[in-house]
């Protein structure tokens, strides 16, 4: 758990064969173990030598180093309240930035699921004849998954935000030695920039709502499904399994504890607020939702009392009395 940022940088040495490195060390004998950021509160970026820094070998990397062909194995798994970023260097072609398994000799990945999850953007960028952007599973178990998701700040529908996903060209974004699921959850078509293949296919998105091999639209994380044999599968907030917001007013029914923790934890309200936030369109500005518990089913008549009203303010209506909270 980290308060601020990662940074795990190719460029820490002049000398020798600098390179940095979050992972066992390449060293022909044991390389295990799972790597976990469990909370990071800002951005988790690896970066490639981008000056005359790193010496021989300038890159940058979060997996177990792979340099005699090593057989090594672990989860990696990233949870950031940020972005996370993975850049290439400029210094020359040793400059690589990977998440994942690997090195200059691959090795053997016995097994290895990845999951990077990020509040904000995940990027992946590449430097044309220098260092690369890598983000490979190279277990070779089909029981494993390479799975990426943007906006988790949004992680409930309908909320979505202006997260990005994005990938260029000479980057490699990978799961080749097995049949295992490359999944990944974004927002919306026009929020991601994919300028490479991906797991060796090309990327062709469709249209909103029309599914195929690798789109899949109105799926939240963790859900969805995925195609056998397909390359990889992008997941797209917006579609169908959006509710679509009525003119004139848009019912949103909670879990009796759920609603109850809004309406009495002042402490939680910020947490809570920015669903309701993203859905105050121009085209919709009333939102309310009924109290689902007291009197039974939820009521879309909006009886005054029980119920919650988001207009400018939040109000709570409580049974004998009214207080703005």
């Amino acid at each position: 758990s980290i308060g601020r940022n990662v940074l795990v940088d190719g460029a820490i040495t002049t000398v020798g064969s600098g390179y940095s490195l979050i992972g066992h060390g390449g060293n022909g004998t044991i390389n295990g173990g799972d790597i976990t950021f469990t909370d990071v509160l800002g951005n988790i970026t690896v970066q490639g030598a981008d000056t005359s820094g790193g010496g021989a070998n300038g890159f940058a990397q979060i997996g177990h180093l792979t340099i005699f062909g090593e057989t090594v194995s672990g989860d990696i798994t990233m949870n950031a309240r940020g972005n996370i970023v993975v850049t290439g260097g400029t210094a020359g072609v040793t400059g690589d930035a990977r998440i994942g398994h690997g090195g200059p000799a691959v090795g053997t990945v016995t097994s290895s699921s990845m999951t990077l999850i990020a509040n904000g953007n995940i990027a992946m960028t590449s430097q044309a004849g220098a260092g690369q952007a890598i983000i490979s599973n190279l277990s070779t178990s089909a029981a494993d998954s390479l799975q990426l998701v943007v906006d988790n700040a949004n992680p409930i529908a309908p909320a979505f935000g202006a997260a990005t996903f994005s990938i260029n060209s000479g980057s490699d974004l990978t799961m080749p030695n097995s049949a295992g699921e490359v999944r990944i959850y974004t927002v919306q078509p026009s929020q991601n920039t994919v300028g490479t293949t991906i797991n060796g296919d090309v990327f062709v998105p469709t249209p909103v709502d029309v599914d195929d091999d690798n789109n899949q639209y109105g799926v939240y994380f963790p859900g969805g499904t995925f195609v056998g044999g397909a390359a990889f599968r992008v997941y797209y907030k917006t579609g169908t399994a959006v509710p679509v917001p009525n003119p004139a007013e848009t019912i949103l029914e909670f879990e009796e504890g759920s609603f109850y923790k809004l309406a009495v934890a002042l402490s939680e309200l910020q947490d809570r607020l920015p669903l309701f936030r993203y859905m105050r369109l121009a085209n919709y500005p009333w939102h309310h939702a009924s109290f689902c518990g007291g009197k039974g089913a939820c009521d879309p008549g909006f009886d005054p009392y029980q119920s919650f009203i988001f207009e400018d303010n939040v109000y709570w209506i409580g049974e004998i009395s009214s207080e703005v909270l």
